[in-house]
């Protein structure tokens, strides 16, 4: 399915094929950018759940319409949120070699979400240290320009110094020499 920002839909409505409601969609996972599963929490106080292929699913402005029929969909009595290897296999043989994942290929829109942001906060803080990073080396050109100006004062005043004490030794001299 692609649908950008589908994780929106999370507690929308989901309808079968015919159009019955199936319960809420409680959680997507995706393969890479394709959301290919939802967690969909049939009741409100129901313990189970349904896991529904999002292939072929399409989205109104009020619900999520599934391509199957509700009795063909898994129910996972287990309770709990996520999805374990064993329910992996379940959905695999459930629904066919197109659903068949391994768990390092599948990651909840919940745990996408803490990495999308996490990266966010990494490429934040990357920017703010090299902003840092530029100001400090400014600095130290600045720093290292101000102590090249002092050093030509310093050369400029031991020239000067050495020009005076010339000076009056010259001028010492004349006196001596003309007395």
């Amino acid at each position: 399915m692609e649908i950008e920002h589908f994780e929106q839909w999370i507690g929308q409505d989901v309808l079968d094929v015919d159009g019955e409601k199936v319960g809420k969609l409680e959680e997507i996972y995706f393969r890479g950018p394709d959301a290919v599963f939802g967690e969909v929490k049939p009741g409100l106080v129901a313990r189970k759940r349904l896991m529904v292929p999002l292939g072929g699913a399409s989205v109104s402005r009020d619900f999520v319409r599934l391509d199957v029929r509700q009795d063909a969909l898994l129910q996972e009595n287990k309770g709990g949120a996520g999805l374990d290897l064993s329910d992996l296999a379940a959905l695999g043989e459930h629904y066919g070699a197109a659903y068949a994942f391994d768990s390092g290929k599948i990651e909840s829109a919940t745990v996408r979400a803490q990495r999308l942001a996490a990266a966010e906060e990494a490429a934040r803080r990357a920017a703010e240290l090299e902003a840092h990073a530029g100001e400090t080396e400014q600095a130290s050109r600045d720093a290292a320009a101000r102590a090249a100006e002092a050093d030509r004062a310093s050369a400029d005043a031991a020239e000067a110094h050495r020009a005076a004490a010339d000076e009056a030794d010259a001028a010492r001299e004349r006196t001596e020499g003309g007395a």
